[in-house]
């Protein structure tokens, strides 16, 4: 008869790391298509002012820091934990650094969203102010889960512990309501800017609506797919995957735009 104290047997390296691996390789695809939209961008923006420039290669600068830190995670991963189950069990400080540099990237194209939504709604404090205090708090929940992370130090650790899992579901809900207002409340404001014509303006407009719209929507999906990933394959790495590539999807969504606009 089995001993119900057993432990639970350990996962296989395919069930721990492939679904991360994977999407992992998906995100380095965002990356090259997002500095792709960058160089387009730069060539297309002589009549944008200094700080869009300035905000468009901030965020190229960061994506890039995370691309680099995401490699040095995945090296330790697969290379330096290669054959030694205790060192693949633990968490590497690159972890830490990709959250915060995720954050920026976060607060940058979500603050250049809500900014929009402001000017676009002639400074209605009473839309945007929501939209600041649920981002602030997504981020907060975002950087939490990295000191968790952090301070955890083991994946089993940080996956049965009820501070860290509460941190990351609150981080994953918080952007799916951030996600899914910013693109309801851009698709309306930029409806009421329609001239009704079949003119330029308006084929851009429907362009920026449609774009806003579908990444908005990608997002809160992606956002909801992490929050069950991490609560139901407990012997998978999957989440952390998804976690890298929402960052490359809210840089790609703003580059997009701001090309589309150009």
């Amino acid at each position: 008869m089995a001993d119900p104290s057993a432990s639970a047997p350990t996962p296989s390296i395919s069930e721990l790391m492939g679904g991360m691996v994977m999407t992992i390789c998906i995100s380095l695809i965002f990356y090259g298509v997002t500095t792709a939209q960058a160089y387009v961008y730069y060539l297309n923006s002589k009549r944008d002012s200094p700080w869009i420039k300035t905000l468009v290669a901030s965020v190229w600068i960061f994506e890039t820091i995370h691309t680099a830190v995401v490699l040095r995670f995945l090296y330790y991963m697969v290379i330096i934990s290669f054959g030694n189950p205790q060192s693949l069990a633990l968490i590497d400080w690159s972890l830490g650094v990709m959250c915060v540099s995720e954050v920026l990237i976060l607060a940058l194209v979500e603050g250049f969203y809500i900014y929009r939504i402001w000017i676009l709604s002639k400074r209605l404090i009473i839309l945007t102010v929501p939209l600041v205090v649920l981002l602030i708090a997504r981020l907060g929940f975002t950087l939490s889960t990295a000191v968790y992370g952090l301070l955890a130090r083991s994946w089993d650790a940080f996956q049965h512990t009820f501070s860290s899992s509460f941190s990351v579901l609150m981080a994953c809900s918080f952007s799916a309501v951030v996600d899914g207002l910013i693109a309801i409340c851009m698709m309306i404001l930029l409806r009421h800017k329609q001239t009704g014509f079949n003119s330029r303006t308006d084929n851009v407009l429907r362009w920026i609506m449609a774009y806003s719209v579908n990444t908005g929507a990608i997002s809160m999906v992606v956002s909801i797919v992490i929050a069950i990933t991490y609560s139901t394959m407990q012997d998978s790495l999957l989440f952390v995957g998804l976690v890298i590539l929402t960052g490359k999807l809210y840089a790609n969504s703003l580059l997009g735009m701001l090309s589309l606009k150009a």
